[in-house]
């Protein structure tokens, strides 16, 4: 990578605002980390329009044919998207049924694993415990059959009735 020049000229600077203030125009009011974050994309881009000057034109084109409610809802703010702990609620159902496949002799890790596929939130919250380093395997368990046969009938039952 080469070095880009010390100072950026004041119309690659505008530009480069320009792009940015479209990158950022949902964010509304800017907080002191998304300001400090758009004056670093402000400088980045710069360097880049420098080095490349059309690399950014449809980038921008898109970004300006996009109408203003093409995001939905309030307006974002990513650090509270961020404090927020988002829970998927699971149906009592589901928990019946996976505790009388826990209970039955007959049922393999395959058949629980298949009802716990059904419920996003214990799925990933299976995947995420079986991949932490209290459990250090030494290779990423990708799959549901994997995580339940890893962590065993008795913990899926805890996990199930926890979450």
């Amino acid at each position: 990578m080469t070095e880009a020049p010390a100072t950026i000229p004041d119309a690659v600077l505008h530009q480069a605002g320009q792009l940015m203030r479209c990158r950022f125009r949902h964010m509304g009011e800017l907080q002191p980390p998304l300001d400090t974050l758009f004056a670093l994309g402000v400088e980045r881009t710069a360097r880049e329009l420098l080095a490349d000057p059309g690399r950014h034109v449809r980038q921008r084109e898109r970004l300006e044919a996009m109408p203003p409610t093409a995001v939905p809802g309030p307006s974002l703010d990513p650090l509270e998207m961020l404090r927020a702990d988002i829970k998927l609620p699971s149906l009592p159902q589901f928990f019946a049924e996976l505790q009388t496949a826990i209970d039955s002799q007959t049922s393999s890790a395959k058949d629980i694993a298949r009802i716990i596929g059904r419920d996003p939130s214990l799925a990933t919250f299976l995947l995420r415990m079986v991949n932490s380093a209290f459990y250090n395997f030494p290779q990423q368990i990708d799959t549901v059959t994997r995580a339940v046969t890893v962590i065993g009938v008795r913990q899926i039952s805890t996990l199930a009735m926890g979450t």
